[in-house]
């Protein structure tokens, strides 16, 4: 879910025009910037760890904990 401290990564939004000319705007917020940052992390732990015998759930904290932390440091800039 997105928010103030969590925006969305792709923010999509275009118009939409229908048979009869109506136009509609189309606003997607797509994944949101956590999201993105903790698949990212919990591809580079697998690249690194491999699947085999790990604690998904450990892992799947820790990519959280990573994206967190990132977002943290980006605030900062």
């Amino acid at each position: 879910m997105s928010g103030p401290n969590n925006p969305p990564a792709f923010p999509l939004q275009y118009e939409d025009r229908t048979s009869t000319g109506v136009v509609h705007t189309v606003v997607s917020e797509g994944i949101s910037q956590r999201a993105l940052l903790a698949g990212m992390a919990l591809q580079g732990q697998i690249q690194f760890e491999g699947m085999e015998g790990c604690d998904k759930q450990h892992m799947a904290a820790m990519a959280c904990e990573l994206a967190d932390a990132l977002m943290a440091e980006l605030e900062k800039l």
